[in-house]
């Protein structure tokens, strides 16, 4: 009964992960032009946008004016191909990045030409320009992620990368967005509302994904596109990692000590500390270009301590006797005894 049991929540952890990459998904968007030769637009042009590591696969056509427009993409590598009647085929390779509108334009070179155009468009996706829309915001990409240094294994310590971000001193340990309160900022997980129903807008939210989980996340600070609304501080949209045609693993132990640690000032010896963070992840196909798994598990056992002062009653005082009184000496015994 027990293997049964087992058995029915793997299978129901791998369809959830792989659906979630359908319904669940932070996207980003494609548009552009294609021209010929010359440089005139071609207007019923063929346009596929093909994800590089998934094999998904998206199709539209150029309208009258030669424009094109593919929204809702899954972050990723993406080649776009153009093709019409009299020219031949061109290309671009582009990344789509989270809550983005990356612009890719082809040119398409002659009919009968043997070698296709390539046009690279968003290497480096952090530092894209963004001319779509008023939207001002900040992309922490995958290598950030992976290379900074995070105490904690937390992704939304990077959130302080953004221009007008600080940490605000609060308990809540909150960021405060070109001056607006904590509780301001609205945290989503793939599409999804991630804030605490008690306290919103605090980093962490109900469920924020590891390091090893989250694929990019971007931060958006001023002059938000009405499908996010709501909040007068910042968005912070995370897309998580999802399965692709090949499989990828691998595990890892974070660990910290006492051993490798400085001595509080004020202990005579070094208090203990030990935390341990392990996990690992893993995914890949279900079905080559049509259903995928992603699995990640982190754990954290820790053991720590605190030194703490405090003023406690002196021996005297425990016996009712208090000297160094703006009146003298003050025998609290001798005072109810008189009464």
């Amino acid at each position: 009964m027990l293997n049964r049991m087992a058995r029915a929540l793997l299978c129901l952890t791998i369809i959830i992960s792989a659906t979630g990459y359908c319904f669940a998904q932070a996207t980003g968007n494609l548009k552009g032009s294609v021209a010929d030769p010359n440089g005139g637009l071609v207007a019923g042009a063929a346009v596929e946008a093909v994800n590089a590591q998934t094999g998904e696969k998206r199709t539209t056509t150029t309208t009258d004016a030669g424009t094109y427009s593919i929204t809702n993409l899954p972050v990723g590598t993406y080649t776009l191909t153009a093709t019409a009647t009299g020219f031949g085929p061109g290309t671009a390779n582009v990344q789509v990045s989270v809550a983005f509108t990356t612009e890719a334009n082809i040119a398409l070179p002659v009919a009968g030409a043997s070698a296709t155009v390539v046009v690279s468009s968003g290497s480096d996706v952090s530092t894209q320009l963004n001319t779509n829309d008023q939207q001002l915001s900040t992309l922490i990409d995958n290598k950030k992620i992976m290379d900074l240094p995070l105490l904690n294994r937390d992704p939304n310590g990077l959130i302080l990368l953004a221009p007008g971000v600080t940490q605000t001193q609060t308990g809540l340990g909150g960021f405060s967005v070109n001056g607006q309160r904590e509780r301001n900022n609205n945290f989503l997980v793939d599409g999804i509302d991630n804030n605490d129903a008690d306290v919103p807008g605090i980093a962490g939210g109900a469920a924020t994904p590891n390091i090893d989980a989250t694929n990019e996340f971007r931060v958006l600070t001023s002059q938000f596109n009405a499908e996010f609304g709501r909040n007068t501080g910042a968005i912070i949209n995370v897309a998580t990692k999802n399965g692709t045609n090949d499989f990828h693993g691998g595990a890892y132990m974070y660990y910290r000590s006492q051993r490798f640690a400085a001595r509080n000032f004020f202990d005579a010896e070094r208090q203990p500390l030990q935390r341990k963070q392990f996990g690992g992840s893993i995914g890949g196909p279900i079905k080559r270009d049509k259903a995928f798994f992603f699995f990640n598990y982190e754990g954290d056992r820790s053991l720590s301590s605190t030194t703490e002062t405090r003023t406690v009653p002196s021996a005297q005082a425990r016996l009712g006797i208090f000297p160094n009184t703006p009146f003298g000496t003050l025998d609290v015994r001798k005072a109810g005894a008189n009464n």
